[in-house]
């Protein structure tokens, strides 16, 4: 049998790993440092017949991950750009042009025309925006059968694109959005806007303990950035302080970025750098 291990905002079950953790969406949101491990942890104290396990989880808030994507340069502005590039690609209608009845030889056409008639970023935002604070307070839509579109407010196209696309059993896209296209991260950003920026944000991965022998420490792993982002600076002066800055201001941006003091061929230092801006 599979385990699993939920990314996790309040009541909304933002995305589920099975067996491993997928390193490309663990660093997006979470350092090493966000690690903790807790021997003997019971989930609920008061109950008498329960077994302490190790757990093993990852913590951070709504308001740091939004910082570490726009870092990244996962911004909402950058995906609007994308979006309108992209949108007749991007977009899943099936699940929503299923429930319509219409002929799956017809799809592609239907969509394409019902795109340019209801579709936008702005009601594509707004749809999110729906949808994200419903579930932040009763629970993912795609685990839960029981809600209607009245409960959860369901009105527009997008609306229901994303509605339906959430209830498709195959899951083939991601709040409607076909994660090929369009990269996990940008919409994850769409998602966070709509959190408290003192949400907090957990990854939970301890049943992973007993998958297999390296699945926690290659969870642990998961944070690790293969490629930062170099930054050039003039000298050994600013590489410290500017390393000093980061962590102490923004730790946890601090591996996102290598400072390296810049130099020619000669040795000479060059007149040249990159700055960061917060």
């Amino acid at each position: 049998m599979s385990e699993y291990a939920i990314l996790k905002i309040r009541n909304l079950d933002l995305y589920e790993f099975r067996n491993y953790l997928q390193s490309d969406i663990v660093r997006l949101f979470f350092t090493r440092k966000d690690y903790t491990c807790i021997p003997q942890h019971y989930d609920d104290p008061s109950d008498e017949d329960a077994e302490p396990y190790t757990q093993h989880i990852y913590k951070t808030t709504v308001e740091r991950t939004k910082q570490r994507l726009d870092a990244l340069g996962y911004s909402i502005k950058n995906f609007e750009k994308i979006f309108e590039r992209t949108v007749h690609e991007a977009l899943y209608y099936d699940s929503f042009l299923s429930h319509l009845h219409v002929d799956y030889s017809l799809f592609e056409e239907t969509a394409n025309a019902r795109i340019e008639k209801y579709v936008s970023f702005k009601k594509w935002q707004n749809s999110i925006s729906k949808i994200i604070k419903y579930e932040l307070e009763n629970g993912s839509i795609w685990s839960h059968s029981k809600e209607t579109l009245n409960d959860v407010g369901i009105t527009t196209e997008c609306d229901k694109v994303i509605y339906y696309s959430l209830k498709d059993e195959y899951r083939e896209s991601f709040y409607g959005i076909d994660p090929d296209v369009i990269q996990l991260a940008f919409i994850f950003r769409l998602i966070l806007e709509n959190c408290a920026p003192s949400d907090k944000i957990e990854l939970d991965f301890s049943n992973f303990d007993g998958w297999a022998e390296n699945s926690i420490p290659l969870a642990i792993a998961a944070t690790e950035i293969e490629e930062k982002i170099i930054v050039l600076v003039e000298g050994t002066s600013d590489k410290s302080i500017l390393e000093f800055a980061l962590e102490e201001m923004y730790p946890h941006l601090s591996d996102l970025f290598y400072f390296m003091d810049y130099t020619d061929e000669k040795g000479n230092k060059k007149n040249e750098k990159v700055e960061l801006a917060f």
